[in-house]
């Protein structure tokens, strides 16, 4: 599970709260309720922070937009979730699923005839983000504001961001991998481009710098990057097969603890 949300460490104990909870009672026995609730923020210390999207996958292909006999299908046995769809006469197949064992997400896609697949691929952020091609990985880095107001707060400026080298709030990376059965793939700035493929796997892993809440000095801004390197070098020379069996393992020990009957009442 991801730990991506804003803001950094600080401190949310109240010292005057006694002395004020003592103020609040005592405008209550006095009937001055307005007052009360207005002192009662005093006791509540900052606004807590906002959970946050790590980001996008963006694919584009190459065959149109003329397509038909369109499927999308949730398959709960498996834990995958399945697009089909044909283009003229070839038939294109998606097959998506998070692997729990493998600490990735892994999308595999197919046409029925040969080298057909032809798209491009690239990840986008709403945070504050860069990217990087290393080893045929297209990888993002980006940082989360230091500080996020609530919807309900107005306020000129919402969303306040440290510096990139050196914030302390959270840090995070994701890296998208591909394994491709034949084809080509190149890679550079603007993400990974595939031609002539007519099967391949992309995996994509992702992380945080967070180690410990209550440790200001717990962010580690290698700390994505080592994990993730571990983990896509696990599974990029795995087969798309195997991948799915590690997945479809872990997934039914769960799924399958329980069984719904349907009867019919007379």
């Amino acid at each position: 599970m991801l730990t991506l949300w804003s803001g950094k460490y600080r401190e949310w104990v109240q010292p005057n709260a006694k002395n004020v909870l003592a103020e609040v009672r005592s405008l209550l026995f006095q009937g001055k309720y307005v007052e009360a609730d207005i002192l009662c923020k005093e006791l509540m210390g900052p606004y807590t922070e906002s959970y946050l999207p790590l980001g996008d996958i963006h694919i584009q292909f190459e065959h149109g937009q003329l397509a038909h006999s369109y499927q999308r299908i949730l398959d709960l046995e498996e834990g995958i979730a399945r697009t089909e769809y044909k283009v003229g006469n070839v038939l294109f197949t998606r097959e998506m699923f998070a692997s729990y064992p493998d600490q990735v997400i892994i999308l595999h896609l197919k046409a029925s005839k040969e080298k057909m697949l032809n798209f491009h691929v690239k990840l986008t952020s709403p945070l504050r983000y860069k990217t990087e091609i290393k080893q045929e990985r297209l990888i993002l880095k980006g940082i989360a504001p230091e500080e996020i107001a609530p919807h309900h707060v107005q306020v000129d400026q919402p969303l306040i961001y440290g510096d990139f080298e050196e914030t302390d709030a959270i840090r995070f990376e994701g890296q998208l991998g591909a394994n491709l059965r034949d084809g080509e793939l190149l890679c550079d700035a603007d993400g990974l481009h595939v031609y002539n493929a007519s099967e391949i796997t992309l995996y994509f892993g992702a992380a945080t710098s967070f180690k410990r809440f209550e440790n200001p000095h717990s962010y580690d801004s290698n700390e994505p990057s080592n994990i993730l390197n571990l983990q896509m070098e696990k599974v990029k020379d795995q087969p798309f097969e195997s991948l799915k069996m590690n997945h479809s393992i872990d997934y039914q020990q769960l799924f399958k603890r329980v069984q719904l009957d349907q009867y019919q009442c007379l």
